[in-house]
């Protein structure tokens, strides 16, 4: 099996697993949307040099985990494959469709939203 390109790889040090700090980013951070993601942002801090990365699927509109587990799936998919390397963020990313979308769609997102936050910049 071929080992993965350093570049496209989701290591668990780019993961935001503190609630606390998820919290901070969408309280104080700074906001694109691109539907169906929804993506609150903010600078990374200095001893933290590449971008880090919450997902978030609301339990209110997608009842089943195997739905919710499917979208972070697509989501984490999508910004592996279109990584943020130009600038170290910390971004969450909250799903807001009512419905599942494909992943056609949600890379079409991921790609949205990281030229508005490269034309914010």
């Amino acid at each position: 099996m071929p080992l993965a390109d350093a570049n496209q790889t989701f290591s668990r040090r780019n993961r935001i697993k503190s609630s606390l700090l998820i919290h901070d980013i969408v309280t104080s951070g700074e906001t694109v949307f691109s539907h169906p993601i929804k993506c609150y942002y903010r600078r990374a801090p200095e001893d933290a040099p590449e971008t880090s990365l919450a997902v978030v699927v609301p339990k209110r509109r997608f009842r089943h985990a195997v739905d919710r587990n499917r979208l972070k799936r697509l989501m984490r998919e999508a910004y592996r494959t279109h990584k943020f390397q130009d600038f170290a963020l910390q971004m969450c990313w909250v799903y807001v469709g009512k419905e599942m979308s494909s992943y056609a769609d949600v890379c079409k997102a991921v790609i949205h939203i990281h030229d508005k936050i490269k034309e914010s910049r």
